[in-house]
């Protein structure tokens, strides 16, 4: 009872630092950050020298009035750019997992399901000379008694299966070109799903004996196993094909499967009306097109996405206005000062560099440590989730579309502090004193 009180507790405790985490670094860091910002600014400062010579001097000394100004800003963008990070990393790794789980459940780019196996090879032909198709692989469904339990089997050509089908590298203990090649040169021999490696106590190099009709029984060498390494009962183990013709078990098969794969760009629409036409054999056609647009018009499943994405959209709308806010008071606060530097000769070009290396250097580090503490994050979740196990992982994935959302974010936070500046000075510009002549 004591233990599952504190339990209890703690899992309350850990969910509640999963969300605030984030918010008490960014603020213990931003206390360092008003100690210790004058050396950062003329790091940044020293960095900018490069570029515009002695003017970072003068937006090193500006940055030393402004401590919590320029803190607040720090924090305020540190703490949504890591979140939008976070976040749009999270979406991706679940886009990305989705993607490989409907590809696993289909088989392939494209999988064709059989009334029964009659004219099956003869088909594989016509579809093979299809434009866009890549390779094929047929696929056997059946079912072996064996002295645990009723094992599903699936009987494959393990090359063209290695070449055609979805599969990733770590389902494989040995490495999955080992087991193909050990499953073509030899009927005799079995991939064992991986699930039953550790609850029968076997490994490889067993014979496992199947009783396949009228008390017959066959012996097959376990040579690989296949499957997360957690074990599932409900994934199939795989046979060469040659095991159905020497056992003469053509009437066990239960489904017979085409997988297809096609290559990038191909049409799915005209694929699957093509092969429809073909045969009256063909009972269904599951691409992976269609497979990602149910999902994709999954309520269930696009709803919190959507919500997500608007919530990032706010945030970084709120942050953006609260950076231009900041950045126009403190301007209008300098406006004298911007206006006496105009009478002694500063140009408008020059100006406009020293704010520039002033507000967005701070801005650009607030944003590389928010897009650390937002990568961490999303790493630390996707192990978190990983631990469950399963056969489709979760993997740490920014793709083209996460990038350039997380670009626009960039654009529109320097944006915010760039159009206060262009508008301050050009406000100064409008005035007289702008055009003093000492």
């Amino acid at each position: 009872m004591i233990v599952q009180l504190l339990y209890t507790t703690w899992w309350g405790f850990d969910l509640l630092l999963s969300y605030l985490g984030p918010i008490l670094f960014f603020w213990g860091f931003t206390k360092l950050f008003i100690q210790g910002s004058f050396r950062i600014q003329e790091g940044l400062g020293a960095v900018a020298g490069r570029f515009i010579g002695e003017l970072s001097k003068i937006s090193t000394l500006s940055a030393r009035r402004s401590l919590r100004r320029t803190t607040a800003i720090a924090f305020l963008i540190a703490l949504i750019f890591g979140y939008s990070v976070s976040v749009v990393g999270g979406l991706a790794t679940s886009r990305n997992q989705m993607h490989r789980s409907i590809q696993w459940n289909i088989g392939s780019d494209a999988s064709i399901w059989l009334f029964d196996e009659e004219g099956y090879e003869e088909l594989v032909q016509d579809i093979e000379a299809l434009n866009g198709v890549a390779s094929t692989a047929v696929e056997r469904w059946f079912y072996a008694e064996s002295a645990y339990v009723s094992i599903p089997l699936r009987a494959i050509d393990p090359d063209d299966w290695a070449e055609t089908a979805y599969y990733e590298e770590e389902w494989f203990t040995l490495g999955s070109e080992a087991a193909f090649t050990t499953l073509a040169a030899r009927d005799d021999v079995i991939m064992m799903n991986r699930g039953f490696e550790q609850a029968f106590k076997i490994s490889r190099g067993d014979l496992i004996t199947f009783n396949i009709r009228f008390n017959v029984y066959v012996n097959q060498t376990i040579v690989e196993f296949f499957g997360p390494s957690t074990g599932a009962y409900n994934l199939p183990s795989y046979v060469p094909d040659g095991f159905l013709d020497e056992h003469q078990m053509d009437l066990d098969v239960i489904n017979t499967v085409i997988l297809v794969r096609l290559e990038p760009g191909a049409d799915f629409e005209g694929f699957e009306a093509a092969v429809m036409d073909m045969s009256d054999n063909v009972k269904a056609i599951y691409t992976l097109e269609s497979g990602l647009a149910s999902a994709s018009s999954n309520i269930f499943l696009q709803g919190p996405i959507q919500m997500q994405r608007l919530g990032i959209a706010f945030a970084t709308l709120v942050s953006s206005l609260g950076v231009a806010l900041v950045v126009s008071t403190t301007l209008g606060e300098r406006q004298k000062e911007i206006t006496l530097m105009a009478i002694r000769g500063f140009s408008f070009k020059q100006l406009f560099q020293m704010l520039i290396v002033e507000n967005v250097g701070v801005l650009s580090f607030s944003m590389i440590l928010g897009a650390i503490v937002g990568y961490i994050n999303v790493l630390g979740d996707v192990k978190l989730s990983n631990l469950s196990g399963g056969l489709i992982l979760r993997r740490v994935i920014f793709d083209q579309g996460s990038l350039t959302f997380i670009a626009a974010i960039v654009v529109v936070i320097l944006l915010s502090a760039i159009i206060p500046i262009v508008v301050a000075l050009r406000q100064s510009s409008s005035k007289l004193s702008w055009r003093l002549i000492e």
